[in-house]
């Protein structure tokens, strides 16, 4: 999964939502790297990979690029899958 915050404190707060909703799955991480930073944060549950960026890191890296044939989904109150995938 990738997504953004527009700043620090929210990326925190966006990191620490997903540990909760996932934990409360009891999925716990394997590792994270970046919580002192706080400019992009990765969440490793094995199966699985988040990240979480701030706006100019994910363009920088363009993550996205490496997925290319992934399915997309958008969230913005409701889960949206894009056309084509």
């Amino acid at each position: 999964m990738i997504c953004q915050g527009n700043s620090e404190p929210q990326i925190q707060a966006i990191t620490e939502s997903i540990e909760r909703a996932l934990s409360s799955l009891e999925l716990e991480p394997h590792h994270v790297e970046g919580l002192g930073k706080k400019q992009w944060i990765l969440m490793d549950y094995q199966d699985f990979v988040v990240h979480v960026f701030l706006p100019e890191v994910r363009f920088y890296y363009e993550l996205e690029k490496l997925w290319g044939d992934a399915e997309k989904y958008y969230y913005n109150g409701k889960m949206k899958k894009t056309a084509g995938n």
